[in-house]
């Protein structure tokens, strides 16, 4: 008997729910609803949601590698390092499969983007306690405060509120009827972005930071890539590159 060869049938915007529409791409969606088994074919052949998968996927497996190969010892100093290295991986995990998924049906679209977006509120905090424990324990000219903890941080606990404002903000895109979609989703994502990096940015400017980071021999270039890098992702997602300049030639990139 001749093996049947599995092929992924594409299908044109035209074709697809609108919900389920990205701007500017014409082409290259995986039908709806979409079999779980299909799903999980579809994440290994060129289509809208490929590009998306990937660019999350292997950034969780590079980032559980390197979680993994540190030396926690689950004392005091490593909590806060915890904290940031699941909220990292989590991120990028819960990303990449709700770019895989949410084309099953209507509903559970939905439920993805929103889990999506509770991973970039959970990436927020997670970062503002590692950038709270270790920035302002320099700032202070000390190399450990024993009497931190993330409950008496206020900065934490602003940032902690402000990512469920944020969170409930990015939900509320989801509903068509919602004026100023656009307006608060970038508000949603910029909060968590601005909570995430004014800590080191504020005492950056004042000039007072550099001079402590040095003291302690810690490397700046990791926190200037990592605001860099952010600015970045935040310019492709308003702009809507590469998608918007090359969905005729080339209709199995989308961005979110």
């Amino acid at each position: 008997m001749t093996p049947v060869k599995k092929t992924l049938l594409l299908y044109r915007s035209k074709d697809i729910p609108h919900s389920f529409r990205e701007k500017f791409l014409n082409y290259g969606y995986r039908q709806v609803p979409c079999p779980l088994s299909a799903c999980i074919y579809s994440i290994f052949t060129i289509n809208n949601e490929t590009f998306n998968f990937w660019t999350h996927f292997i950034p969780f497996l590079v980032s559980v590698y390197k979680i993994s190969n540190i030396p926690y010892n689950f004392k005091f100093i490593s909590w806060p390092l915890l904290a940031y290295s699941f909220s990292c991986s989590g991120l990028f995990l819960v990303s990449s499969l709700a770019h895989m998924l949410a084309v099953r049906n209507a509903t559970f679209r939905h439920i993805c983007w929103f889990h999506d977006y509770a991973a970039i509120c959970f990436y927020s905090v997670g970062v503002s306690i590692a950038y709270d424990f270790c920035l302002n324990n320099h700032i202070k000219g000390i190399e450990i405060d024993k009497n931190w903890n993330i409950f008496s941080s206020e900065f934490i606990l602003c940032v902690t509120l402000c990512s469920f404002v944020a969170l409930y903000m990015a939900c509320i895109t989801r509903c068509t009827t919602v004026r100023f979609r656009y307006f608060f989703r970038v508000i949603s994502f910029g909060l968590p972005w601005y909570f995430g990096v004014h800590y080191f940015l504020t005492y950056w400017m004042r000039g007072n930071l550099l001079e402590n980071l040095e003291k302690y021999r810690v490397q700046v270039s990791p926190y200037i890539m990592h605001n860099v890098w952010l600015v970045i992702g935040a310019i492709f997602h308003v702009a809507k590159f590469p998608e918007s300049s090359f969905s005729k030639s080339f209709p199995g990139i989308c961005i979110i």
